[in-house]
């Protein structure tokens, strides 16, 4: 019964290969499609999380049937995220594929409506980040952006 706990049911380098194609595809997906810290996911957010990682569940393992097969495909998995990790670390330019900017939302109180449109965020949804860090007008803000990991730091005018 142990040897088929341990067997492998499928070449590693098909499960290599396929953990990294849906990583990549899923990069892609959540690099621009969500934005959001994970404390601000929408309903739609989470939704569309839910439903993709059931989508890929069979693409990604295949015939995968042993734990062995998974812990391929999850080892594949946590090497291409500690890599990309590494990779914008260590070389400075690959952050501008690998990170999203930060963005300006408002500079010395006044909105900026592009980027919110940008980041499709309403008005409504800024100021409950800003009162989030204590700000109560936007004559308060000298600076307020859109971080890399979603989450809306404030420079408070003086």
């Amino acid at each position: 019964m142990l040897d088929d706990l341990f067997a492998l049911n499928q070449p590693v380098l098909g499960s290599i290969i396929r953990a990294t194609a849906i990583f990549w595809a899923m990069f892609f997906i959540f690099r621009f499609a969500l934005r959001r810290d994970p404390g601000s996911l929408s309903v739609t957010d989470i939704l569309f999380v839910v439903i993709i990682s059931e989508a890929i569940q069979n693409p990604m393992a295949g015939k995968a049937e042993s734990l062995s097969d998974g812990l391929v495909l999850v080892g594949t998995l946590v090497f291409w995220n500690m890599a990309t990790d590494a990779v914008a670390f260590y070389w400075p330019p690959s952050r501008r594929f690998l990170e999203a900017p930060a963005r300006v939302l408002v500079r010395h109180g006044r909105i900026n409506v592009r980027a919110l449109r940008a980041e499709w965020l309403t008005r409504g949804e800024l100021m409950a980040k800003l009162r989030e860090q204590g700000v109560e007008h936007l004559e308060e803000v000298k600076l307020a952006m859109l971080e890399a990991d979603g989450s809306v730091s404030v420079v408070r005018s003086e």
